[in-house]
């Protein structure tokens, strides 16, 4: 039987009384004796408790005094152990203020040792300083050049410990002197070396002078030999070759400057060549010297460079501009150990001269093309010889503006796109659709379709006419010429589409050359990196940069992009006004017969009232024959034109509200004709639309 649970916090009596009588009993045992044995169990445990309880309880107050003696004992200690701890940090303190003020009793004399030393080499140094000063007169006599240096960077070593020193302030002029008299010593010997190509000579000058700190004198001397070479042959270029009288101008040069640079270029490049490799054994630097030799020779020649392109033509600019490419990709070799900032600055200072031109590409290229702009101006002649003019023109008109993008690209490498689009395109474009619309408006009046009315009385006449004397006039030539015209302009339109195309993809191809976006997951439309082969124009103008980036990326998309969209506009307008004259070249005939009807003295009388339907004579008049005939006609002339593409976009709207004005009543009519013709002619070709709207045109005015 467990008695533990009587420790138990949770302990339950009743539920414990319960499980111990649940238990089995031994057999033959009653209920009874069962909890009497159960209760003389417990009373034993109890007495059991009870009396180990007193057992511990008295053996608790027999030790109360020693353990009471202990902790005074302890309380002593403590008492002992505060005072020994207090004592100790007054030690302590005691020491840290001790140690503080000998620190800084050492940093005191360390200070003084150090000022002590230190005045002691400056001593050292300004009596070396004046020994070495007063011998080196008697060196400089008799001593070679490289123990003259020696002794120069000596006294100017011992000079930078005492510059500082009022006293020896003054003699940084002394000893500038005696660094000038020992390169005047120098410079021959250096120049010699240089011109003779004496490798061991000029690496023994170039370590003297790199040893008293003058290396770029020697860069000075070296390009000081080698310029004037070159700027001999470029001056000879337009130099007279016979004397010139006072006053007499410059003749001009015997040959162009596009097919002389190349000669000039090579001679130039044939230099830098010759010196790379005998400069490698000469300068520890060699490769930022061939880049220095070529940016003196530059910076010489770029001082009449400008002038001389000022005097071409655009197209002799772009071939300078190719030559000068190609040298600069010859270069390339030389340039190999150059660093990336060296290699810039040299691609800026030969294309330097070209920097103004390219920025007022758009003015030359206007200047360039305004001749052959001028040729596009289709001449005035009759009819068809006017329309054959104007069909001729277009192809030299896209020609010409193909020709355009690519001296653009060939010229400024795309950088002068925007201008390109907006100042030479567009106005080349704005220029020729001006010269056609007057040519419409010519033909119309050749057409006589604005030609003015006609003498009443006799068209009356001719009009009421019933005798055989009546016939059709129509002149067909003319709908023939209007609808080759719409055929010009519809071709236009496709020619320029295919330009806008071909303009767009060509520019893009530049942006690559140009720009690269950042490696951002959506960059922003200013966001952009220079490549290395960027244009310095766009490096040193980042507004400019920024403004082409963002030009160049809104052609990607073809739905939103605008360019020359003016032009297309007015190619838009231009083929609607082409079909009102193929219209027109139709109509106009039934309206000059129907204009006149009014003053007949049939339509003069007043009509029944309530009539809806007018009364007509019984034989027809002149103008219903000729408008009958006239409209029995159109389908035979239009039938070859049923499926032609220029009769296709036609905005019949916008004629039919021009045609004719159309009263209360004519509405009805038309109103109904249109609802029984509804479904009809969806099947019918080009041709029959065309047709129906004549004829309704006709209904219309005749109401």
């Amino acid at each position: 039987m467990d008695f533990s649970a009587f420790s138990a916090p949770d302990f339950d009596a009743v539920a414990w009384l319960n499980d111990a009588l649940a238990q089995p009993r031994p057999q033959g045992e009653s209920l009874l004796q069962h909890v009497s044995n159960l209760r003389t169990k417990i009373q034993v445990v109890s007495m059991g408790l009870i009396n180990s309880l007193d057992e511990l309880s008295a053996n608790c107050v027999s030790r109360i005094p020693r353990v009471l003696r202990d902790i005074e004992q302890i309380r002593k200690e403590a008492l002992q152990l505060r005072a020994y701890l207090q004592e100790q940090e007054g030690v302590v303190s005691q020491l840290e203020g001790d140690t503080s003020r000998s620190i800084a009793e050492l940093a005191r004399l360390d200070e003084m040792k150090s000022r002590i030393n230190a005045m002691t080499r400056i001593v050292a140094e300004a009596d070396r300083f004046k020994t070495q000063l007063k011998t080196f007169e008697t060196t400089n006599e008799h001593a070679d050049v490289r123990t003259l240096a020696n002794a120069l960077e000596e006294l100017n070593a011992s000079y930078d410990v005492l510059k500082e020193l009022p006293d020896f302030k003054n003699y940084k002029i002394n000893i500038a002197t005696y660094r000038e008299r020992l390169e005047s010593q120098l410079r021959p010997k250096l120049i010699n070396a240089f011109n003779q190509h004496a490798a061991a000579e000029a690496v023994e000058c170039v370590e003297i002078f790199h040893q008293i700190g003058r290396i770029d004198e020697v860069h000075s001397l070296y390009f000081l030999s080698r310029v004037p070479t070159i700027t001999k042959f470029w001056q000879d270029f337009d130099a007279p070759k016979t004397p010139l009288a006072p006053g007499q101008p410059l003749p001009p040069p015997a040959v162009p400057l596009p097919k002389w640079l190349p000669g000039f270029y090579n001679e130039l490049l044939h230099l830098l060549n010759t010196e790379a490799p005998w400069l490698i054994g000469v300068f520890p630097d060699s490769a930022d010297v061939i880049s220095g030799l070529l940016m003196e020779c530059l910076k010489v020649i770029n001082e009449t460079y400008e002038q001389r392109l000022a005097l071409l033509s655009l197209d002799q600019l772009i071939q300078s501009y190719s030559v000068t490419k190609t040298f600069a990709d010859n270069l390339r070799g030389l340039l190999t150990s150059a660093g990336p900032s060296k290699k810039f600055q040299v691609k800026g200072a030969i294309f330097q001269p070209y920097r103004q031109m390219q920025a007022r590409y758009a003015q030359l290229e206007k200047v360039f093309i305004s001749r052959d702009v001028a040729a596009l101006k289709p001449t005035k002649g009759d009819f068809m010889t006017t329309i054959s003019n104007l069909r001729d023109t277009v192809p030299k008109l896209f020609l010409l503006l193909e020709s355009t993008l690519q001296r653009c690209n060939a010229f400024t490498a795309g950088c002068e796109s925007e201008a390109l689009v907006n100042s030479v395109l567009q106005v080349v474009m704005d220029e020729y659709l001006g010269h056609f619309k007057t040519l419409v408006v010519h033909l119309r009046q050749v057409a006589g379709l604005e030609a003015a009315p006609q003498n009443a009385e006799a068209m009356k006449k001719k009009l009421t006419a019933t005798d055989g004397e009546v016939f059709h006039d129509w002149k067909e030539a003319f709908f023939q010429g209007a609808l080759q015209l719409l055929e010009v302009s519809n071709s236009l339109e496709q020619r320029l589409q295919g330009f806008i195309q071909t303009l767009c993809s060509a520019l893009l191809q530049q942006k690559p050359k140009l720009f690269t976006t950042p490696k951002s997951s959506a960059p922003a439309l200013h966001e952009f990196e220079f490549v290395e082969s960027v244009d310095p124009i766009l490096e040193a103008d980042h507004s400019k940069a920024k403004k082409l980036f963002a030009f160049l990326s809104s052609l990607e998309d073809a739905s939103t992009r605008t360019v020359l969209n003016a032009a297309e506009k007015s190619v838009q307008q231009l083929i609607s006004t082409s079909q009102r004259f193929v219209f027109d070249t139709m109509f106009t005939y039934v309206r000059d017969k129907l204009t006149y009807v009014p003053s007949f003295d049939e339509w003069a009388k007043e009509s029944t009232p309530g009539a809806v339907v007018l009364n007509f004579s019984l034989s027809p008049l002149g103008y219903i024959k000729l408008i009958v005939e006239h409209l029995l006609i159109l389908p035979q002339v239009l039938e070859p034109y049923d499926s032609h593409e220029a009769l296709e976009k036609i905005a019949f709207d916008d004629i039919r509200s021009t045609a004719a004005p159309v009263n209360s009543v004519a509405a009805g009519f038309i109103e109904r004709d249109e609802d029984d013709d509804s479904g009809k002619g969806k099947s019918s070709g080009y041709a029959a639309q065309w047709i129906s709207e004549v004829a309704r045109a006709t209904q219309t005015l005749f109401l």
